[in-house]
């Protein structure tokens, strides 16, 4: 009876050893007879690793030793086992081997910091990547921290996904930035950073506003609506002060105003945005407020002496109803002979005696059409008064 010979697997090399993760290494195995046995062993031999994520390979012998590669995708200290499993003619054999698997050096770069430059207020979006540096591979995971320096120094948190990621910042201040993107590093892959410049400008906040009426010429009693249209490329508006110029405030965005006294005003806005920058608007001489006019109702009229004579002045006195209506009232007067007259108070003589219509009219600005009164007057002779004289008769 002729027996299979034992044999001896030999790891004879690991290389490179230490590797780093992704990194490819080639492991180098022999197997041979033991005496007495000879001769050279074929078929393949299983090399596997605990630990570093336990890749395999299988390495086929020829004239005895053979080789074959793993990849270990996580970092840490490593077994590795070559079993050789037999042929026909020979037993199997095996071997250990320690190997380290060190972290695999990154690469962090800040790809975009949109929009730059920005503005105090607005939201810039920072994008990084994180990368494996040669021999190293794979894909890094974790965060990247990213902190400006300068702008008010804000802070976020990109997560990587797929060796990318991205986070918001807000700068509370105007001027140049540093930014600096900072990954801390995985189980499996080293810390990197990367710098970026970035600028930050004032926002842009302009105040504004319109009105209607427009123009705004209204008369008292009227209301004005005030429209602000104010603008900014930054943060929001969040405060509205106006001046309405006759000693009214008010803090609503769209406000409302009713004047109450005559003048012309001028109007001042000033917008204020969450970060405490602020503009004004001053319109100068913006709304107009005239009188309200009161129509006349009614006229009426005396006249002096109440008994008329041929010949004698007569005074004519008029009053309009109401007494507040807007000025100015003017009067016409018809004498019921062919005079006429202008005026409050006129004065007319008649030549004729009997009976006479006066009329009078009264205007003001919003009553066109006027008033009117008439009432019949009696023009009386004149009396012509002889002295008595007596005589004695004897």
């Amino acid at each position: 009876t002729v027996n299979r010979a034992d044999t001896t697997t030999t790891i004879t090399a690991d290389e490179p050893d230490p590797s780093v993760v992704g990194q490819s290494v080639t492991v180098s195995v022999t197997v041979a007879a033991v005496a007495p046995g000879s001769g050279t062993p074929t078929g393949v031999v299983s090399v596997t690793a605990t630990g570093g994520g336990n890749p395999a390979c299988q390495a086929t012998l020829s004239g005895g030793s053979g080789a074959c590669s793993l990849v270990f995708p996580a970092a840490g200290p490593v077994t590795l086992n070559a079993t050789y499993g037999g042929d026909a003619n020979f037993n199997g054999s095996s071997d250990t081997e320690a190997h380290t698997v060190n972290r695999a050096d990154t690469t962090t770069t800040i790809t975009a910091d949109e929009p730059d430059p920005s503005v105090v207020g607005q939201s810039v979006t920072v994008s990084v990547t994180v990368a494996a540096v040669a021999p190293g591979s794979g894909t890094p995971t974790g965060v990247v921290s990213v902190t400006a320096t300068g702008g008010g120094n804000p802070a976020c948190q990109a997560t990587l996904s797929g060796g990318s990621g991205a986070c918001s910042l807000v700068f509370t201040a105007a001027g140049p930035v540093t930014l600096t993107a900072t990954y801390g590093g995985d189980a499996n892959f080293n810390g990197s950073s990367d710098t970026e410049g970035h600028t930050v400008n004032l926002p842009t906040l302009v105040a504004n506003f319109i009105t209607f009426p427009s123009p705004a010429s209204i008369l008292v009693g009227d209301t004005v609506l005030f429209t602000d249209t104010s603008t900014t490329d930054g943060p929001p508006i969040v405060a509205w002060a106006w001046d309405f110029g006759d000693g009214s405030v008010s803090a609503a965005r769209h406000p409302t105003h009713t004047y109450t006294s005559v003048g012309v005003f001028t109007v001042t806005l000033v917008v204020t945005d969450a970060l405490g920058y602020s503009d004004s608007e001053v319109k100068p001489n913006l709304v107009t407020v005239s009188p309200r006019c009161i129509a006349l109702s009614g006229v009426t009229f005396t006249y002096t002496p109440p008994s008329p004579v041929v010949h004698a002045p007569v005074v004519f006195t008029a009053t309009h109803e109401p007494a507040d209506a807007t000025q100015p009232v003017t009067y016409t007067w018809d004498f019921g002979d062919g005079g006429t007259g202008i005026g409050a108070v006129v004065q007319h003589t008649y030549t004729v005696t009997g009976t006479r219509t006066v009329s009078v009219n009264a205007f003001n600005p919003c009553t066109p059409a006027g008033v009117a009164h008439q009432k019949s007057i009696t023009i009386a002779p004149r009396r012509i008064f002889l002295p008595l004289v007596l005589r004695n008769y004897r």
